[in-house]
């Protein structure tokens, strides 16, 4: 089983992206979350083998979770799922080693 949180700030997003993971055999989607602070805080004591994560979330962004995540020493697969599509989102993403970008 492969346990899945997902931050997403959009409900009807959150929601979408959790329909799409259950589809897939295997994904076990362990939570869900509507900011980064809540998430950080959460995986912070939990083992998840796939993130699924949202760019632009007021007070926390996606890439301020996925940085704090790293220096935590936290490895988890992530792939960002988001509207951003620029390039320097993308590249600061890549270097804090997500597994993929979904625009």
């Amino acid at each position: 089983m492969i346990k899945t949180v997902i931050v997403e700030d959009d409900l009807m997003v959150a929601s979408i992206n959790q329909q799409f993971a259950l589809k897939t055999p295997g994904v076990n989607i362990a939570a869900t979350f509507h900011n980064g602070r809540d998430a950080l805080s959460f995986l912070s004591k939990n083992k998840i083998d796939l993130l699924l994560l949202d760019l632009y979330m007021p007070e926390f962004t996606g890439l301020e979770l996925l940085s704090a995540l790293r220096q935590a020493g936290n490895n988890i697969d992530v792939i960002m799922i988001t509207a951003a599509n620029d390039a320097g989102h993308i590249n600061d993403a890549l270097h804090l080693g997500i597994v993929d970008y979904l625009v």
